[in-house]
């Protein structure tokens, strides 16, 4: 608020009619606005080109995925040199996944007694959209993932396993003796690797074929 001061003919002061015998503010007298220049300029930054406002905890798309897979076999070598629809691959991010991609990088094992390898025996060539999972199941193999609860999301299993991502495990049977090894292959997929590591009993020939899916694992490429 302004004083004006007016000159009298008396020579005093005259008294500011917005003010009472006390000199205190009248109701006449209004605070000022708060500048809202910058709260408005701040405003008008976050609108999009299209006119629509950003979410407020909106994250940047994630790519990434599962492998659940049994992770630990029993069984007779002289009679089983292979095996294939053990391993599913789960899409856990929020970008398609591109499955022709998939491909095995490097393999490795802790025996000097055998030959040990993974490889893609299938491939798929669709994209897998979030949430859902793809790979061929052999009946054992679906027991161990899905009835187990390690694998939950919907699209696994292949009507017929050339038909869809599938993969390989293949041992030479050169030694037919008890014996335990570990092993290792690298798979990568859209650009992602991860580490896959298994645990392999080979039975003695005298209990003839012998074939278990111990134990079931799911893995993750990310937190």
């Amino acid at each position: 608020m302004t004083l004006v001061i007016v000159a009298a003919c008396g020579g005093g002061a005259a008294t500011d009619p917005q003010r009472d015998a006390a000199g205190a503010a009248t109701p006449d007298a209004k605070p000022a606005l708060p500048d809202t220049t910058v709260a408005v300029a701040d405003a008008a930054a976050q609108v999009a080109p299209d006119g629509s406002f950003p979410a407020p905890d909106a994250k940047p798309p994630i790519r990434r995925y599962d492998v659940a897979y049994v992770s630990e076999f029993t069984f007779t070598p002289a009679t089983i040199q292979s095996i294939v629809g053990f391993l599913v691959v789960v899409n856990t991010g929020t970008l398609p996944l591109d499955l022709s991609s998939a491909t095995v990088l490097s393999v490795s094992d802790d025996s000097d007694a055998i030959t040990w390898s993974l490889s893609k025996f299938a491939d798929a060539s669709d994209e897998l959209v979030p949430g859902s999972a793809a790979g061929c199941l052999s009946e054992l193999a679906a027991h161990a993932l899905v009835d187990s609860g390690v694998l939950t999301e919907p699209g696994a299993g292949c009507p017929i396993f050339t038909r869809g991502l599938n993969f390989k495990m293949t041992f030479s049977s050169a030694m037919a003796v008890s014996v335990t090894y570990h092993a290792e292959a690298v798979i990568r997929i859209d650009g992602l690797d991860i580490n896959v590591p298994f645990t392999i009993h080979l039975g003695d020939t005298k209990d003839g074929t012998v074939v278990t899916f111990d134990s079931a694992s799911r893995i993750h490429t990310g937190p």
